[in-house]
C-alpha cells in the first residue's frame, strides 16, 4: 500500500511540473502580438502606447510576460521600455517586441501633417509695377514644430495686379487695391 501511495505521488508531482508554462506546447511562446500592428505619428514628439501580447501554439495568451522593445531606426522613433514610441523625425519603421527568443514587430510611421501655418508677413506694398517681394510661410504640426519639407500652393485673388510663383516671390503687374494672397 505504501508502494502504491508513493507512486502515487510521483503521479501527481510529475503532472503538476508538466503543465507549468516552460514546458509543453502551450506555454511555450509561439509569437508575439503587437497593438497596434501600424500606425501613424502626426507629430514630432508625439507618442503613443503600445502592448505585446505573448501566444501560445494555440493562439491563447500567455499571461505574465516582460518584452524588451526596440525600434529598427532609432532615428525616426525612440521606444521605452514599456513600449512607449515617442516620434522624433519623419520616416517609417518598424518596433519589436521580444520575450523568449520570439518577437513581434509593427509598422510606425512617422508623417508631420500641419496644424497651423504661419506667414513672415501678412501683407506687402508694392511701389511700383515690376516690384518683387518674398512671402515666407512655415507650417507647423500639432506640438509647434516646423515641417521642413511642407509645401505652399500661393495664389493671387487678381492676377492683373500681382502673381505669385511657386516659391511664394510676388510680381507687382498694375495698380491697384490691396489684393490677398493665397498660401
Amino acid at each position: 500500500m505504501k508502494t502504491l501511495l508513493s507512486s502515487l505521488r510521483l503521479i501527481v508531482v510529475v503532472t503538476v511540473f508538466a503543465c507549468g508554462e516552460s514546458s509543453g506546447p502551450d506555454g511555450r511562446v509561439a509569437s508575439v502580438r503587437i497593438t497596434p500592428g501600424a500606425d501613424t505619428l502626426g507629430a514630432l514628439g508625439q507618442e503613443r502606447r503600445y502592448s505585446a501580447q505573448a501566444l501560445n501554439a494555440g493562439g491563447d495568451p500567455i499571461p505574465d510576460k516582460t518584452f524588451t522593445w526596440s525600434a529598427a531606426d532609432p532615428s525616426v522613433v525612440a521606444i521605452t521600455a514599456h513600449g512607449v514610441v515617442r516620434a522624433l523625425a519623419n520616416g517609417a519603421t518598424r518596433v519589436r517586441a521580444s520575450v523568449a527568443g520570439v518577437a513581434g514587430e509593427a509598422v510606425v510611421v512617422v508623417a508631420q501633417r500641419a496644424a497651423t501655418v504661419t506667414m513672415s508677413r501678412a501683407t506687402r506694398s508694392f511701389a511700383a509695377v515690376g516690384d518683387t517681394g518674398r512671402f515666407v510661410a512655415i507650417a507647423r504640426d500639432a506640438n509647434g514644430n516646423a515641417i521642413g519639407a511642407a509645401r505652399f500652393l500661393w495664389a493671387s485673388a487678381d492676377h492683373g495686379i500681382v502673381v505669385v510663383d511657386s516659391g511664394g516671390l510676388a510680381h507687382a503687374r498694375g495698380n491697384g487695391g490691396p489684393e490677398r494672397v493665397v498660401q
